[in-house]
């Protein structure tokens, strides 16, 4: 049976920023069906780090948004 969780907040992530410890995995689950949360964790992160901290990926590699830019490879 799979935990219901609520949708993700600020006080979830910073506290867990704070630990430095990755995203509890039922949270990791349920950003895999709620695009708006993964969105959330992924932004969240960017902007700690930008803040100098120095944190775990908070989602599995193959859980993070898609970047909106374009990359080349020349």
């Amino acid at each position: 049976m799979q935990e219901h969780v609520e949708h993700l907040s600020a006080d979830v992530l910073w506290a867990t920023v704070k630990k430095g410890q990755p995203l509890a995995n039922a949270y990791v689950q349920h950003t895999k069906d709620c695009r708006d949360c993964r969105e959330f964790v992924s932004e969240f992160s960017m902007e700690a780090r930008s803040a100098g901290f120095s944190l775990p990926d908070l989602l599995p590699e193959t859980d993070r948004p898609q970047s909106n830019s374009a990359t080349s490879t020349v």
